[in-house]
């Protein structure tokens, strides 16, 4: 069955990807990663890098997860030289139907893994996991479980926010057309069920891959696999988006400080840029809120690395047309299959 997962996300990105590469948007080469990377983590375990936060007592060190198909293992990264220096082992997680999409930090310092991936939209045992945050060296450690219950069903989930000041956390859906908010109530205790609240009002945007809070709980982060959008926090009122680094799928985002992120990529190896928030973005976030700013749809960037015309955009809405079409087939395949080998 993890094998079967893996498949079918990397056979989901690759409709995705042929689908942009017809409709022409971008350029040839909008998917292809710049020259030069940050931060390269090329250890042959970290595969499929989908979470990414930066430890609470020193920042030198990362944090990353993978995804479906692998163990449930939060690596602890070097920053300065891409090395895993410690592991720990998530104990009781069923590394044969998790899917960690997410991490994040609160401001107690535990650690927050989201283990909320689900693809085919079938998931009954997704969950949050708080440990203390780690360190260098390997361990194992039995992390405290919270299991999600949806109010409007399953849903595919691959970002997690938590305020590192306030400690309000959320959830952002998948969705190709559009994320979904939702907010986390107060946590009860340890293995009752949480049940996220949509937040009514807030435009998002389609592809959701990661999010963060930025380190004053000012503003929060979401990215596509090519674009970031801000938001002034409390009320999610949009500040202004920006183009990533290229890079073959973009994954991952966090806040180095509150005007650096750094944003990764999945793959062996998994690569790191450096991405400075721009400063009219910052401007926006310090000035009073916007009305018109809202998410443009996920795009690639245009070839010379600027904003895509209108003749793009019409193609990318029609090649986001067909890539709904053909991911909701994949995703009735993967329920069957499913069925079939349960």
């Amino acid at each position: 069955m993890r094998r079967w997962a893996s498949r079918l996300r990397r056979a989901r990105l690759g409709v995705l990807l042929a689908l942009l590469a017809v409709s022409g948007a971008g350029g040839a080469q909008a998917w292809g990663q710049d020259g030069r990377s940050d931060v390269v983590i090329d250890d042959p375990r970290v595969v499929e890098s989908s979470g990414l936060a930066v430890a609470p007592t020193d920042d030198r060190l990362l944090y990353t997860v993978n995804d479906s198909g692998n163990e449930p293992v939060v690596y602890v990264v070097d920053r300065v030289d891409g090395q895993v220096v410690g592991t720990t082992t998530l104990a009781g997680v069923d590394s044969d139907t998790d899917d960690l999409e997410a991490l994040a930090v609160g401001p107690d310092g535990r650690l927050w893994v989201a283990d909320t991936g689900d693809n085919g939209g079938d998931r009954s045992d997704t969950a949050l996991y708080a440990l203390p945050a780690p360190g260098r060296g390997d361990s194992s450690r039995t992390p405290v479980a919270y299991p999600l219950e949806y109010a409007d069903g399953p849903s595919d989930v691959e970002a997690l926010l938590v305020d590192p000041v306030g400690g309000a956390g959320w959830l952002v859906t998948k969705g190709v057309f559009g994320g979904q908010l939702l907010r986390l109530p107060r946590l009860p205790a340890p293995g009752q069920p949480v049940t996220p609240a949509p937040v009514a009002g807030v435009d998002l945007p389609g592809l959701v891959t990661d999010g963060t809070v930025l380190p004053g709980g000012e503003a929060a982060v979401l990215r596509t696999y090519t674009d970031a959008y801000v938001y002034r926090l409390p009320g999610w009122t949009p500040a202004g988006s920006f183009v990533l680094p290229r890079q073959e799928q973009g994954e991952t985002v966090t806040a180095l400080s509150a005007t650096l992120l750094l944003a990764g990529s999945e793959g062996n190896p998994a690569l790191i840029d450096e991405v400075p928030v721009p400063r009219d973005v910052l401007a926006a976030l310090a000035g009073p809120a916007s009305p018109d700013v809202r998410p443009r749809s996920p795009e690639p960037p245009s070839g010379d690395g600027g904003e895509s015309g209108p003749g793009t955009a019409v193609l990318v809405g029609a090649g986001s047309l067909a890539v709904g079409v053909a991911l909701a087939a994949l995703g009735l395949r993967a329920g069957r299959a499913r069925r079939r080998t349960g």
